[in-house]
């Protein structure tokens, strides 16, 4: 079983994006990041769903119309997470 690990999410989406550089150039795409957190996660998880939504969007794109595919997150409020029926002695991130 992978342990979860402190891990750098701007680190991952970078390898993902190297991994797809050929078809965001080919595509014209434009791919703009905010600042990601470090959380702990499980790293080859994260970097799988970083890989299936930039896939997507690059795959189900309309052709002829300019691509931007923006990565991004933020600190969900207690409000939120109290709506949500989260655990209230946690931060959580949302990442979009």
């Amino acid at each position: 079983l992978e342990p979860f690990v402190e891990t750098e999410l701007n680190t991952l989406v970078q390898n993902v994006l190297s991994d797809f550089e050929l078809k965001i150039e080919s595509r014209q795409a434009t791919v703009q990041t905010g600042n990601l957190p470090v959380l702990p996660v499980l790293p080859s998880q994260m970097q799988q769903l970083f890989t299936n939504l930039i896939s997507n969007a690059l795959k189900f794109a309309q052709p002829h119309v300019p691509l931007v595919i923006g990565i991004d997150s933020r600190l969900v409020s207690q409000e939120e997470a109290d709506v949500l029926g989260l655990d209230q002695q946690k931060q959580y991130h949302e990442i979009s």
